[in-house]
This record gives structure tokens, sequence and C-alpha cells, in this order.
């Protein structure tokens, strides 16, 4: 473990109480949510590919560097709720027949898709679906699959190419 890594868990192990509270806090109250972007935070560090501590002044930069990137998480989560209520305010406020009407159809679209994906993976070479699932579902982008896989970029990029190609093709055909 190199020492960037080492600095970051023993900070870890001694701000997460003060971090969780501090992010309780600031989502009123929601200890269980709170936990999860503490543990988000620190995992994004430490899977982060460039290094962010300094080994010239790592213990005055590593308070400002986890709180930024937990504020950033918190900003995200704040966005998507705001959106998730934007649009039940809009489903509340429509008319009950278009308000039935387009949620049964997102319902029914989003799972028949889903279905269609996983039915074209399945039939795919398993490096090309590998790829394709690590990019899709897992939102992965292309230098993250490189290293966990261990290929190179160029690879992933031609087999994410191929797999989308197949996948447009059958979902033109399936739709």
């Amino acid at each position: 473990m190199d020492e960037s890594r080492v600095i970051l868990t023993q900070y870890y192990v001694a701000e997460r109480q003060s971090l969780v509270e501090e992010t309780t806090r600031l989502l009123r109250g929601d200890r269980m949510t709170a936990e999860d972007v503490v543990q988000t935070t620190f995992l994004r560090l430490l899977n982060s590919t460039t290094p962010h501590l300094s080994l010239h002044a790592p213990h005055s930069s590593l308070p400002a560097l986890v709180h930024a990137t937990m504020l950033n998480l918190l900003r995200d989560l704040w966005r998507r709720r705001r959106y998730e209520q934007d649009y039940e305010h809009q489903l509340a406020t429509a008319p009950s027949w278009a308000r039935q009407a387009d949620d049964v159809f997102s319902i029914c679209s989003a799972h028949q898709i889903t279905e269609l994906l996983e039915h074209r993976l399945a039939r795919m070479d398993s490096t090309v679906a590998r790829v394709l699932r690590m990019n899709i579902v897992e939102e992965k982008p292309v230098s993250e699959i490189s290293d966990e896989l261990q290929m190179k970029y160029k690879t992933v990029e031609n087999r994410l190419q191929t797999g989308r190609r197949q996948l447009r093709s059958y979902m033109k055909r399936a739709v």
C-alpha cells in the first residue's frame, strides 16, 4: 500500500465519526445516507488513479480534499433528490389519465429494455459482453475498465465499439 493510501486510511479511522456527524447534520438527520456518503468519499479517494496527496504536505491538504469530495457527493445527492421531487410534482399535477399512462409506460419500457439488454449480453462474446456491461450498467469509463481487466485501452475501446454495434443492431430488430 503506498504512503498516500496509508495516510488516507489513518485519516478515515480517526475522523470517520466526526465526518458522519457533520454529514448527518447536513442531511437533516439521515444518518444511514450520511454513512454511505462518507464511505463513498473515501472509496472514491482510495480508488482514484491520480495521487491526490502530496508527500510534501499530506496532512494539511487532506482535510480539505476529503471535505471537497464529500461536499461534491452531497451536491450530487441533492441534485438527484431535487430532480426526483420535480418529477413527482409534475406527476402529481398532471391529469390522472396522463399520469397513469405515462407512469405505466415508463416502468414497462424500462423493464423491457433491461430485458433486451440482458438477453443480448448473454449471447455476445464473453469479453465483449463484460466490457459493455461494465460501461453501460456499472457506468465505468474506458480507462477504468482497461485497468480493471488489465487490457490495453484501445482493445477495450474496440470491444466496446463492437458490443455497441451488436446491441444497436439487435435493438433495431427487437423494437
